[in-house]
């Protein structure tokens, strides 16, 4: 009795490598077949659970020994398959730096310090708000699940941004953007029909920021729906797509970032970017869940990278940098934009 349950254990070890490495290369085809592409949001954890299975088959005490390599070797699979997505947007991520004020000075650029970030809709905490935002002293405060009408009495919030741009009614648009320097042409948008399961979610903020100085930037913050329906999510790309387009002669800097509810290793966010001719700054950042989140009662370290910005050819940016906070289901992220000079 007692063989016979550790021959099925042997086997179903076989059987959960075998699947492992069939999702692990079906999400390299992701950028195919856009459905497979939804393995791809989860390498980070598949690329763990190889590590783990390949350290644990060293110990496991198969019954069927000639079990042990066949496993060994289906686990690799996962393995390198996410190492293929992974490692090159860590080393992204670990080779980009701050330029200097004199590379910045020559190049004829000035920098522009944004923070992007999901507070969370159950958010109350107008005072932790703003400590959090005050402790990095950003230029530009891009916000998503942010009733203002919430927060309308936090007055140090209004001081130190006084140009303020919101959607408004907060129950279909919770898009919010507070600035240091004024804003003009604010406009949002639906980006799909209503077909998603979140109403808050495929909106689209835009205004331009006129910072002293500087040329214009025109801030796209989004809020997009979760990979499925497959085909909403699809439409919010290619309406974001398509409006960004039409305003790149008016404004050419131009800047998308928020709540993709996509990630970075996926290949959904980098053919948007491809398809805008943006280049994606947010690399090798897991931004969800914070540590202020709680999950099935678990508070799990962060494994999506939900949160992204993607800059126009005549951007650059240094690192995006998760950043502190009080509150949040997300990691709020920071980064300085490099702007021509006016």
């Amino acid at each position: 009795m007692i063989s016979r349950f550790r021959t099925f254990l042997d086997l179903a070890i076989l059987a959960g490598a075998t699947v492992a490495a069939l999702l692990a290369l079906s999400g390299l085809l992701g950028g195919l077949v856009p459905l497979l592409d939804l393995v791809n949001h989860f390498q980070l954890l598949i690329f763990l659970a190889a590590v783990v299975g390949l350290l644990a088959s060293l110990v496991w005490p198969f019954l069927r020994k000639d079990l042990r390599h066949p496993v060994q070797l289906l686990l690799l699979v996962p393995l390198l398959c996410s190492s293929s997505l992974l490692l090159p947007d860590l080393y992204r991520r670990m080779t980009i730096s701050e330029a200097s004020a004199e590379s910045l000075e020559a190049r004829g650029l000035q920098p522009l310090k944004l923070m992007s970030f999901n507070i969370y809709l159950g958010t109350w905490d107008g005072d932790g708000l703003a400590r959090s935002i005050f402790r990095h002293a950003p230029e530009v405060v891009n916000l998503q699940e942010f009733p203002p009408k919430r927060f309308r009495r936090q007055q140090d919030l209004k001081k130190a941004y006084p140009y303020q741009a919101n959607c408004g009614y907060w129950r279909t648009c919770t898009l919010g953007i507070l600035s240091k320097h004024p804003l003009s042409d604010i406009k949002h948008y639906d980006l799909d029909d209503g077909g998603g399961r979140n109403p808050l979610h495929g909106k689209m903020l835009a205004a331009t920021i006129r910072a002293p100085g500087r040329e214009p930037v025109r801030l796209y913050n989004v809020h997009l729906g979760w990979p499925l329906p497959l085909s909403v999510k699809q439409t919010q790309f290619q309406r974001a797509e398509a409006i960004i387009k039409a305003e790149a002669a008016k404004t050419p800097n131009q800047l998308v970032a928020g709540d993709f509810n996509a990630t970075g290793w996926s290949f959904a966010v980098d053919g948007f970017a491809d398809d805008l001719g943006f280049s994606r700054r947010s690399q090798f950042l897991p931004t969800f869940p914070s540590p202020h989140s709680i999950i099935k009662r678990l508070s799990p370290p962060a494994f999506l990278s939900l949160d992204h910005v993607l800059t126009s050819p005549t951007l650059s940016s240094g690192p995006v940098v998760r950043a502190s906070a009080e509150l949040g289901d997300h990691w709020p992220i920071l980064t300085e934009l490099y702007v021509p000079k006016r």
